[in-house]
């Protein structure tokens, strides 16, 4: 149930024979496509009546999933798209083409986070014998901040009418977003630690400084003392004679540098720092994740092909810390 753009189909004036078969057979293509597009959207069968008697199922979730990203960018929505569609469509359906809500769903949610940000959320971790999957409508931060959304959800799951790929879609990004904003107030912190007022402009070495301050703290976690500016200021001396703080700066400036938004003057303002915070915080959990993927491509060297895949206990120590 992706949302398409109205077509408008021009055809410009034809010179040729040639160029008249060429625009029909355009025509003729973009029509046939269209015509798919509708009927995947109807489901099974093609019913375009029976889609529109289940508007009414999906559109509490949809008016809980606008309110929730109310202003954020239409390709924020394409990208989770383009990322659970396989596994959408990979999983069986219902009758009307929806997923069920028990199992699939929330392993297409735990997909997503893991392989998009490297994030496990809590409460959606993989079911063991001893812990049951728990539903979507119930994490902590959605059942918080998203009610609207959460009473959508559950109401899903008490129906069993499953969900629909727009749904999923929506819900997901919805998280997401949920999940930034939330990481993102840390930022009033970091201009305090850094003796910055937050509702001036900053140069872009103070640019540089506030989103390592963010990305200290983000990296170390909870609890952090937050008032402590000298003992800040420490930590930042100590970080910058570790081993990984050249690869810790370098994704800060490549995120800056990667960002379209552009100073004024110099000068960034309050609201493009904190564009260009999200913008960081949408990458950094796949980052970081490389020195998991280095880790395991390291061991995989170090196996010995006779033993099963095992790594020689002498081959691991021998390797350098």
């Amino acid at each position: 149930e992706t949302f398409y753009k109205q077509v408008k189909l021009h055809i410009p004036a034809l010179g040729s024979h040639c160029a008249f078969k060429m625009a029909v057979a355009k025509a003729l293509a973009l029509a046939i496509f269209c015509a798919a597009v509708l009927v995947s959207d109807a489901g099974p069968g093609g019913s375009l009546m029976r889609r529109d008697r289940q508007k009414k199922h999906t559109s509490a979730v949809q008016s809980a999933v606008e309110h929730v990203l109310a202003g954020a960018p239409v390709d924020r929505l394409l990208s989770v798209e383009a990322s659970v569609r396989p596994a959408f469509e990979a999983f069986p359906k219902n009758s009307v083409g929806h997923i069920p809500m028990e199992e699939i769903f929330p392993a297409i949610v735990r997909n997503y986070f893991a392989k998009e940000h490297g994030w496990l959320i809590k409460g959606l971790e993989p079911p063991s014998p001893t812990r049951n999957t728990m539903r979507v409508s119930n994490v902590s931060i959605i059942v918080a901040q998203a009610p609207a959304l959460a009473a959508a959800l559950e109401d899903l799951y008490q129906s069993d009418r499953g969900l629909a790929l727009s749904d999923v879609v929506g819900a997901i990004a919805a998280l997401e977003d949920l999940i930034i904003e939330e990481s993102a107030r840390l930022l009033n912190d970091c201009y305090f630690l850094n003796g910055i007022t937050p509702d001036e402009p900053v140069t872009e070495s103070m640019l540089h400084e506030l989103l390592r301050s963010y990305l200290l703290i983000f990296r170390w976690g909870a609890p952090a003392n937050l008032t402590d500016v000298k003992g800040h200021k420490a930590m930042k001396m100590n970080a910058a004679n570790a081993s990984d703080w050249g690869a810790l700066v370098q994704f800060e400036r490549d995120t800056i540098q990667a960002s379209l938004l552009e100073p004024e003057d110099g000068l960034y303002s309050p609201m493009i720092v904190g564009e260009i915070l999200r913008e960081m915080l949408q990458k950094y959990g796949k980052w970081q994740n490389r020195e998991c993927i280095d880790m395991k491509r390291t061991l995989v060297g170090l196996t010995d092909p006779q033993a099963s895949g095992l790594v020689p206990w002498e081959r691991f120590h021998a390797e350098p810390d």
